[in-house]
């Protein structure tokens, strides 16, 4: 993940399955990660397919959690529950969301009350995982419903910047960014 600060500004959104440990963090670093939140990115740190795995599971998730925490020291990741914007699930799918026995598999770390960091330690909700399922534009297994809207309310979060004031329908938000 060593990128300059040119062409990380130039991605408001990264994608990044975490298959290996955190890299090291430095002064530099730190900061060009800083100017990439500063300046409105986002960066989701999904879970690592089966087949690319390297390592104890665990310690890998947690290491990128302390990458996470060292960019802005004093921050703590809080987990998504269900008041969150990212959690809303349209009226179709009424309250459920993805709380199970365990609660959520996804935190997320916050900087002036913006996800700056999503932190996802389950495959049964990664990426990787929604694309290998078919999905229809008719109705679809709970589940993978539960899953796609997961994903459109990041994409709406990301659009809008304040999901919660301003529900507009997906067409509207992209002829907006224009």
């Amino acid at each position: 993940i060593n990128f300059d600060t040119k062409s990380l500004n130039a991605h408001p959104f990264f994608h990044l399955e975490m298959c290996v440990p955190a890299p090291k963090m430095d002064w530099e670093t730190r900061f060009r990660w800083r100017d990439y939140f500063n300046s409105g990115g986002t960066l989701f740190l999904d879970a690592c397919p089966v087949s690319k795995i390297s390592g104890d599971e665990k310690n890998l998730y947690r290491s990128w959690k302390d990458w996470g925490r060292m960019i802005f020291p004093g921050t703590g990741w809080s987990p998504l529950n269900r008041k969150h914007a990212l959690s809303f699930s349209f009226y179709l799918l009424e309250k459920r969301m993805l709380l199970g026995r365990e609660g959520s598999p996804f935190s997320i770390l916050e900087h002036d009350g913006r996800v700056i960091l999503l932190h996802n330690q389950s495959r049964r909700w990664s990426w990787h995982t929604l694309k290998s399922k078919p999905v229809t534009a008719k109705l679809n297994p709970p589940n993978v419903e539960i899953h796609l809207r997961l994903f459109i309310n990041l994409l709406m979060l990301l659009f809008t910047g304040d999901y919660k004031q301003d529900q507009l329908h997906l067409p509207t938000i992209l002829l907006r960014r224009r």
